[in-house]
């Protein structure tokens, strides 16, 4: 909500009090607040509702404009090679087209606050369930885990950089899997193959 202030050289108070009135006014009668409230998954939830639990590593990204609603939004397909399953079925291909919201074109950009964003040669622990004519990460940054390797070497998931900060109890994909290492999730996620 933005408030007007006015300058006037050499105003006295009544002017003041005038424009301060108005400003205050201006200030209660705008537009109405609102918010989106989100949910933290439950990590068997998560998979659950995922066809797939994969570690992957993204190949390749192309963004396009595609309408969604009544508007045209940014849409990115990551080329995601399926180095291993960890829980679900199996792809059936080595290599799958994961749909994201938002991305680059040109130099214009869109951001979907609570997206997953996939980065070119990374390898990640993903959550991903069919949408209509594509695959797409399972409740967005929540079904995203990049890994990085800690000063021993191990490569530990990390939170999605986009994930939104939701409050999450003892059971929520994103308490429990963000430090584990790669064999700790393995062993984690292991009981919800298919």
């Amino acid at each position: 909500m933005a408030s007007l202030v006015l300058v006037f050289p050499l105003m006295d108070r009544r002017g003041f009090v005038r424009v301060a009135a108005a400003s205050a006014l201006g200030t209660l009668v705008g537009s109405p607040a609102r918010a989106s409230l989100g949910r933290a998954v439950r990590l068997e939830e998560l998979a659950a509702r995922s066809q797939h639990v994969l570690l992957g590593e993204t190949l390749d990204a192309d963004s396009v404009w595609e309408q969604i609603g009544r508007r045209k939004h940014i849409v990115t397909y990551s080329r995601v090679r399926a180095l291993e399953v960890l829980g679900g079925a199996a792809p059936g291909q080595d290599e799958l087209m994961l749909r994201t919201l938002g991305g680059y074109i040109g130099e214009l950009g869109e951001l979907v606050h609570g997206e997953a964003s996939l980065t070119l040669g990374s390898r990640s622990v993903l959550f991903v369930m069919p949408v209509p004519g594509a695959l797409a990460i399972t409740a967005m940054a929540q079904g995203h885990y990049p890994l990085l390797r800690d000063k021993a070497g191990a490569e530990r998931l990390q939170r999605s950089p986009h994930a939104a900060e939701i409050v999450a109890d003892a059971g929520a994909a994103l308490t429990r899997l963000p430090g584990l290492s790669l064999s700790e999730a393995r062993s984690l996620l292991k009981p919800v193959r298919k």
